[in-house]
């Protein structure tokens, strides 16, 4: 019985809250909100045939992942991917830090 009494008391504070905009304002922001709904709606079968095209990446790109690490196992270390650091040479292919000898 107490746990009705808290909520008629929540239930006529949401419903005081909810009732602070008068009702053009209401039914303004519903009109919002339903045309929110509709471009929702429009947006569901793009959002499916972008899902079918993920889904027909998805062995192209596990693939690459593949060889990929394989490459950064067996990296070269190519010009292209050094950075000198000053106190160490490092590669952004595979992350590795090499030291310098001093010439």
């Amino acid at each position: 019985m107490d746990d009705k009494l808290d909520e008629d008391a929540a239930n006529k504070q949401l419903n005081e809250v909810a009732k602070h905009a008068d009702k053009n304002q209401r039914l303004a922001w519903r009109r919002k909100k339903a045309r929110i709904d509709q471009l929702i709606e429009r947006l569901q079968p793009l959002q499916e045939e972008r899902l079918k095209l993920i889904m027909q990446m998805q062995p192209v790109m596990d693939e690459i992942e593949a060889v990929r690490q394989d490459m950064v196992k067996e990296c070269i270390h190519p010009l292209d991917h050094l950075v000198h650091k000053g106190s160490h040479i490092e590669c952004k292919f595979c992350n590795v830090k090499l030291k310098i000898n001093s010439v």
